[in-house]
């Protein structure tokens, strides 16, 4: 009996094909960008972040620091090291880099006593990208102990003989050939420090500070991303949950009535979308005022952005839930067709992992999915000084794929007159 039910079990799922991709396929597909992005991505498991270089000084020592940053795999430059900080700020304020580097001190001459200085690398960075920040102040550092290792130790010599060392004139008149030697054996491919040179690396940081390029608080930043990739991960799911709707209306009757009637089956669609749109309107709205309640982000200054982006993110999640669901015949394929693909476009989308430490790939693949479009216009609703033209884009792209949704529901229900 146990074997006849079990039989009777497995060829059910053998003929059920939705079961199928959602036990063997989706897990597969999920395993494959993941892995992707955290393991198989550009430079191995780093995540190749733009970064933006700003050389001011133009000296021989910080072009051997520009140099090893070029040759690290786990950045890409963008464009050469003599643009103006100003411009480099601004690439980091719109999205275009993850982060900037700026030399605007010299990397050799020691400061003057008691005379007031700032530290001679700078990096600019994102608060909603504070991860990125982190990870290139790391690269930076590493780079700077390759680049200047005779720099390295002239700090270490500098701080040991201010606190009693006493180095008399003959040691420092070696110690300079020995920097000398040192400068000479360095490059891009100098070879790895190893763990005491890590060690020395912590103990002796090189003269690294950071700034942002927002006046928002790196908390309010990151929870702008967060919520609006959250926003878009539930207005799709709960828009197909809606749609889905459409096939317990047609077991009820309600779609041959409607028919009989004069506006057929685009009105009973048409009703649907207008829901759905005001439903994932009001749930977006919900979440960023916990976010500004909570968290202190600035939904009000933005207001008039915001509507815009939340309008135009509840058509694409109405039109999109739709389309998909009117182009399944039964209430089962239509669940799993969806939540395939709503999970996939929300990871590769970035409401799953920030966009930012993915590899170039997703990041441009992440241009296909309406999650991109989201977080992007509300990145530049919520950005300081920012234009109403970052929007279009965007904003364009969720209006065009709602409406194309909505027409080809309606063209697949009238075609089928049933669902």
């Amino acid at each position: 009996m146990t074997r006849a039910l079990l039989r009777g079990l497995w060829l059910e799922l053998l003929r059920d094909r939705a079961a199928l991709v959602m036990v063997f396929v989706l897990p597969v597909l999920f395993f494959l960008v993941f892995a992707f992005i955290f393991a198989g991505g550009d430079g191995g498991g780093s995540p190749r972040l733009r970064v933006v270089v700003v050389d001011n000084i133009s000296d021989a020592s910080s072009q051997r620091l520009v140099a090893v940053l070029k040759a690290d795999t786990s950045l890409r430059l963008l464009g050469e090291a003599s643009r103006p900080a100003d411009e480099a700020e601004m690439l980091v304020k719109r999205g275009k880099a993850d982060a900037a580097v700026v030399i605007r001190g010299s990397l050799t001459e020691a400061p003057a006593e008691g005379a007031a200085t700032e530290q001679p690398l700078l990096i600019l960075y994102d608060p909603a990208r504070a991860v990125a920040g982190q990870i290139v102040f790391g690269r930076l550092q590493e780079a700077y102990t390759r680049a200047l290792p005779d720099r390295v130790l002239a700090r270490m010599v500098d701080a040991l003989d201010t606190r009693g060392l006493g180095v008399t004139p003959a040691q420092r008149a070696r110690l300079k050939t020995v920097y000398a030697a040192m400068r000479a054996a360095t490059g891009p491919s100098a070879e790895d420090p190893g763990s005491e040179g890590r060690a020395l690396e912590q103990a002796f940081a090189p003269p690294i500070a950071q700034a942002s390029v927002v006046a928002q608080k790196r908390s309010q930043r990151t929870i702008t991303y967060y919520a609006g990739g959250v926003a878009m991960l539930f207005l799709l799911f709960a828009a197909v949950q809606g749609a889905v709707g459409l096939f317990d209306e047609r077991d009820r009757g309600l779609m041959d009535r409607l028919l009989a009637g004069p506006g057929g089956s685009g009105t009973w669609v048409t009703a649907r979308f207008v829901f759905l749109t005001a439903l994932g309107f009001v749930q977006v709205c919900v979440i960023f005022l916990v976010a500004w309640a909570l968290y202190g982000v600035p939904l009000f200054v933005h207001l008039p952005a915001f509507l815009v982006t939340t309008v135009a993110a509840a058509i694409a999640g109405a039109g999109f839930a739709l389309g998909l669901v009117t182009a399944c015949r039964t209430k089962r394929q239509a669940l799993a067709l969806t939540n395939v693909v709503i999970l996939l476009v929300s990871a590769i989308g970035g409401s799953m992992v920030p966009r930012f430490i993915m590899p170039s790939i997703i990041r441009d693949l992440g241009w296909l999915t309406p999650n991109t479009w989201a977080l992007e216009a509300y990145d530049a609703t919520f950005r300081e000084a920012e234009s109403w033209s970052a929007l279009l884009l965007p904003v364009g792209l969720l209006l065009a794929l709602g409406i194309i949704g909505l027409l080809a529901a309606r063209l697949q229900t009238g075609r089928r007159e049933v669902l």
